[in-house]
C-alpha cells in the first residue's frame, strides 16, 4: 500500500476533524458540512474562502441545531463572540438563544466558544468571551 499524504490523529475530536477534512478533500465542502451537521459538530470552513465564512443572519435564524452558527463562530474566534453577538446572528433574543442553545448543544454559549477556542489554538483565544 502506497500512501502519498499520510494523515494521523491523536484524539477523538481530532479524528473526527481529520475525517471531515478527508471527506472535504474527496467529495467537497458541502458534503463535509452535511456530515458535520449530522454529527452535531462544527466544521471550520476553508480559511481562504470568505464567501463561505460570511453567512447571512437570515440563514442562521432557522438553524435549530446551531451547527451553522458554530461553523461561523469557528472562523471568527478572534472576534467578540459574546452571547449578544451570537443571539443577534441567530435572530433571537439573548434569553431565547441561551435557552435553545444550551438545550441543543448541551453547553452554555460561553462554554461552547471556550471549548472551540481551546480546540482551535490549545487554549488561547484573544477574542472577548462574556458569560
Amino acid at each position: 500500500m502506497i500512501v502519498e499524504n499520510p494523515r494521523s490523529s491523536a484524539e477523538v475530536s481530532a479524528g473526527i476533524d481529520l475525517a471531515l477534512h478527508l471527506v472535504e478533500a474527496d467529495h467537497g465542502w458541502k458534503l463535509a458540512m452535511d456530515v458535520a451537521k449530522m454529527l452535531v459538530v462544527y466544521f471550520s470552513p476553508p480559511r481562504n474562502s470568505a464567501s463561505i465564512q460570511h453567512q447571512s443572519v437570515a440563514s442562521s435564524s432557522t438553524d435549530t441545531d446551531f451547527s451553522d452558527l458554530l461553523t461561523w463562530a469557528a472562523g471568527h474566534l478572534k472576534e467578540n463572540l459574546s452571547v449578544e453577538v451570537l443571539a443577534n446572528r441567530s435572530g433571537m433574543s439573548v434569553r431565547s438563544f441561551t435557552r435553545k442553545f444550551r438545550a441543543a448543544v448541551g453547553l452554555p454559549p460561553a462554554a461552547a466558544i471556550e471549548k472551540m477556542c481551546f480546540e482551535e489554538a490549545s487554549g488561547s483565544c484573544p477574542g472577548e468571551i462574556y458569560r
